[in-house]
């Protein structure tokens, strides 16, 4: 395990370190990005009691609720203008939200019923290829060489610490 989290480490850093020359404007975020990841690596194990007595429809709805309540203040503090955005740009939100979030937030919650914590974890690492598959479909984003090999890393980082680990389900159900 820990080979693997010091690989998935060392790749971070490669596909961050760009941002080093961008300046603490992109450090925010990327520091925003950390604490979001944090937050997905505890939300497992804090909410495993409610995950496994709750309807998991009902279960994603609160959970929905309850972000949706948290980041609002956060989305009027950055003075975004959402109101001048038009259908176009809403229907690709609308999009990224029920695909990217609710359908991969619902699969993870389905998944702890059956596997360990650390092995949801780890594939969370993948994330960030979907980012960037994302990105250089929609936006014309391109990642640099050091961020392949950190990209790569981080599926490195994935296949060694899945190996040899056994499941043990999260919730018993």
């Amino acid at each position: 395990m820990g080979l693997s989290l010091a690989l998935a480490l060392a790749a971070v850093f490669l596909v961050t370190a760009g941002d080093l020359q961008l300046g603490p404007r992109k450090w925010i975020g990327d520091g925003l990005g950390v604490l979001a990841a944090l937050c997905t690596v505890l939300f497992v194990p804090v909410t495993r009691r409610a995950r496994a007595r709750l309807p998991m429809a009902l279960f994603l709805a609160v959970i929905f609720l309850l972000s949706a309540v948290a980041l609002a203040p956060m989305v009027l503090l950055s003075k975004t203008a959402l109101a001048r955005y038009g259908w176009e740009q809403w229907r690709w939100l609308l999009g990224i939200v029920l695909v990217s979030t609710i359908g991969g937030h619902g699969l993870v919650n389905l998944a702890a019923r059956r596997f360990s914590l650390f092995r949801l974890n780890v594939v969370t690492l993948l994330q960030p290829l979907l980012v960037l598959a994302i990105g250089a479909s929609l936006f014309e984003v391109h990642a640099s060489p050091a961020q392949l090999l950190g990209f790569g890393m981080l599926v490195l980082a994935v296949v060694v610490g899945l190996w040899g680990t056994r499941d043990t389900p999260l919730v018993h159900t």
